[in-house]
């Protein structure tokens, strides 16, 4: 139970912070930017969940095995995933559509956060 809290506190701190940037950067709140916060949600619980998955799934008994064997059985499919959406983002920092520009931003801060 206790890991579920801190999980949904670290989505909760990862889009604030990508919320921040979006605010630091001047968007405003419109049809695009409403669906990328949808899938910064989506992005941000999928790193976050997965590797809490394996921590409570870890046969170890020790806290410091068992966040050991998560980052071994997870670490590489998420920093794997992670780079390959980054690489697929930076692609739409040189759209000419606005709207891309700023979808690239918020999905390389959801991923760098």
């Amino acid at each position: 139970m206790i890991i579920a809290f801190i999980s949904v506190v670290c989505v909760g701190i990862i889009a604030s912070s990508v919320i921040a940037i979006m605010v630091m950067q001047g968007y405003e709140l419109v049809v695009g930017e409403s669906v990328s916060m949808i899938i910064l949600t989506g992005l941000a619980v999928d790193y976050v969940i997965h590797l809490a998955q394996s921590y409570v799934f870890s046969p170890h008994k020790h806290r410091s095995r068992k966040i050991k064997h998560a980052y071994q059985e997870m670490g590489v499919s998420i920093f794997s995933g992670m780079v390959t959406t980054v690489g697929a983002a930076a692609f739409l920092f040189f759209g000419k559509i606005v709207l891309f520009s700023k979808f690239a931003v918020i999905i390389v801060s959801t991923c760098c956060f």
